[in-house]
C-alpha cells in the first residue's frame, strides 16, 4: 500500500531529489562497503560508512524516479525554502533491539578497544562539539566521528577515505578541503570538521530525517533515495525491516545510536571518562611563508615542535607547501606576537629554501643530449632551452659542428653562489701571475678552463673564481 505525503512532504522530498541530482552531477556518490563485525584495529582502520565513490555513479536516476517527478515539478519547486536544522536539535534514540545489540556488543566484546575510543575523543571533544554548534548542529553528531575513526586523525579506509570523519578526496574538496601532496585538510580535525558540518546539514535538508541523514552518510544520496522510492516509505526502520538498505547501512545507524546512549552514561554501561586527558588546545591560523619546516617555526618562535606537529597533522612532510603563495598553519593561541617577531627571518628562510630546490630541481633534471642524425647544435639548444654558446662552453667545443652519437652536456651538474668572473688574458699575462691576481691557483684555473697545458693567449677568455 503506497504511504501518503502531505504537500510540505512532497515540496521537501523533491527538492532533495532535485539536489541529490545536482550532487551525483558534481561526481559525489557514495559506495557500498562490506560489513565489518567488529570496529577497526588501532593499527589497520578500514571503517564502516566511509565515504567511498558509488559504483553506479554514472548511472542514471531510475526511469520510474523520472516518472514520478517531472523536470517541470522540480524547476518549479527548487525555488521553494528547503528544511532548516533547528539550532541544537537533538538527535532522538529510539531504543529498539538493534541499537541494544549494539550496546551488548560495545560493553561485552569490544570494551577495552572502545574504552580507547572514548579515551582518544575526549581529547578532540570540546573543539568538535563547539564547531557542530556553531553550525547548528546537534553536539551528538561528536559520536559519528567516533564509529568513523576511532578518532584516528590519519585514519585511512582500504576505499581511501581518510581523517576523524572519513572523507573521499572528491567530497573533502567539494567542501572545501585542500587535498594534495603536500596538504591533506582531511587529517585536521577542526578543518574537516568544518567540512562535515556542512556536508551533515545537506543531507538532513534534503531527507529531513537524521536517521536517514546518517544512512546516506554511509551509504550514499542516491541510494538511499532509490531505497525510498522502492519501499514508498521514509521510516529508516521500514527501510530496515523491508531490506532495501544495504547491510552495513541499516547497521551503521543503531551503531550510532548505541554510541550517543553510552556517551551519555558512560558509568551505566562500565566505562569511564578520563578526567586527566588534555583537552585540545585553543588555536589561532597564522599565515606562514610557503617551504618552512615545523621544527624551523618552532626554534624561530620559541612554540613547542611537538605541539605544532600534534595541531597540525594535515601538514604531510611537517612544512608548509613549497612555492610563495603562504599557509594558514594552526598555533596555540597568543603565538601571534612571536610569529610577527620571526617573520623576517622566516621570509629569508623561505626564499633561500625555495632557491635552493630551484637549483635541486634544475640539477636533477635531463642533463645530456645524444645527438641523433639530421640534428644541429642549434636545434639541441632549442630543445633544451639553452644557447649554442652555452652548449659550446660546457662541452668545450671549438665548432658548432656535432657528430651523430656525440653525448652532450646540455646543464652544468653543479651551482656555486661563487662569483664567477670572465678575465681577457692581457699582454704579459701567465697563469701564475693571473692565478695570484684572484687569489687562487693556476691549477684551478686550468680545471675551470679545461686547459691541458700552462699556455695561453692574449685575448683569450678565461672563467676564473674571484675569491677577493
Amino acid at each position: 500500500m503506497f504511504f501518503k505525503k502531505s504537500t510540505t512532504e512532497n515540496l521537501i522530498f523533491h527538492i532533495g531529489l532535485a539536489f541529490i541530482i545536482f550532487l551525483s552531477g558534481c561526481g559525489h556518490i557514495r559506495s557500498k562497503q562490506e560489513l565489518q563485525n567488529e570496529l577497526p584495529s588501532d593499527s589497520s582502520i578500514s571503517i564502516v560508512g566511509s565515504l567511498e565513490a558509488d559504483e553506479s555513479s554514472e548511472n542514471s536516476v531510475d526511469e520510474s524516479i523520472e516518472e514520478d517527478v517531472q523536470i517541470n515539478e522540480l524547476r518549479k519547486e527548487i525555488e521553494a525554502p528547503t528544511a532548516k536544522v533547528e539550532k541544537h536539535l537533538r538527535i532522538p534514540v529510539e531504543l529498539n533491539s538493534h541499537v541494544e545489540s549494539w550496546i551488548e556488543y560495545f560493553t561485552e566484546k569490544d570494551h577495552a578497544r572502545f574504552q580507547r575510543f572514548l579515551d582518544r575523543g575526549q581529547n578532540y571533544r570540546d573543539v568538535i562539539e563547539t564547531v557542530l554548534e556553531e553550525n547548528d548542529l546537534p553536539a551528538e553528531l561528536y559520536y559519528l566521528a567516533m564509529i568513523e575513526s576511532g578518532y584516528q586523525t590519519h585514519a585511512q579506509s582500504h576505499a581511501s577515505a581518510v581523517g576523524v570523519w572519513q572523507f573521499i578526496a572528491g567530497t573533502g574538496k567539494r567542501y572545501g578541503l585542500r587535498i594534495d601532496q603536500h596538504i591533506d585538510e582531511r587529517r585536521d580535525p577542526i578543518r574537516s570538521t568544518e567540512a562535515a558540518a556542512k556536508y551533515l546539514r545537506d543531507l538532513y535538508n534534503v531527507f529531513g530525517s537524521w536517521d536517514l541523514a546518517m544512512a546516506a552518510y554511509n551509504a550514499g544520496e542516491i541510494r538511499i533515495l532509490r531505497a525510498i522510492m522502492k519501499a514508498r516509505t521514509r521510516n529508516f526502520w521500514e527501510l530496515v525491516q523491508l531490506g532495501v538498505l544495504p547491510k552495513e547501512t541499516a547497521s551503521y545507524v543503531p551503531k550510532f545510536l548505541a554510541v550517543i546512549m553510552i556517551g551519555k552514561e558512560p558509568e551505566k554501561y562500565g566505562f569511564r571518562i578520563n578526567s586527566s586527558t588534555q583537552p585540545y588546545p585553543d588555536l589561532e591560523a597564522i599565515e606562514i611563508p610557503g617551504s618552512i619546516k615545523l621544527q624551523t617555526l618552532a626554534e624561530k618562535t620559541g612554540v613547542s615542535f611537538d605541539i605544532l606537529k600534534k595541531v597540525n597533522p594535515h601538514l604531510l612532510s611537517y612544512s608548509t607547501p613549497p612555492g610563495p603563495t603562504p599557509y594558514e598553519v594552526w598555533f596555540p593561541a597568543g603565538a601571534s606576537s612571536k610569529v610577527a617577531h620571526a617573520r623576517p627571518q622566516l621570509i629569508k628562510i623561505a626564499t633561500n629554501n625555495r632557491r635552493l630546490a630551484a637549483i635541486s630541481k634544475g640539477a636533477t633534471s635531463k642533463t645530456f643530449h645524444l645527438v641523433r642524425r639530421g640534428e644541429s647544435l642549434s636545434m639541441i639548444a632549442s630543445k633544451h632551452r639553452v644557447s649554442v654558446g652555452h652548449l659550446m662552453r660546457i662541452n668545450n667545443l671549438k665548432t658548432t659542428r656535432v657528430l651523430v652519437g656525440t653525448k652532450l652536456t646540455t646543464h652544468a651538474k653543479s651551482y656555486s653562489i661563487s662569483n664567477i668572473v670572465r678575465y681577457k688574458v692581457r699582454s704579459g699575462d701567465n697563469l701564475t701571475i693571473i692565478a695570484r691576481r684572484f687569489k687562487t691557483s693556476p691549477e684551478q684555473i686550468k680545471t675551470s678552463n679545461k686547459l691541458k697545458k700552462n699556455q695561453i693567449f692574449i685575448g683569450q677568455v678565461l672563467k676564473i673564481e674571484d675569491r677577493m
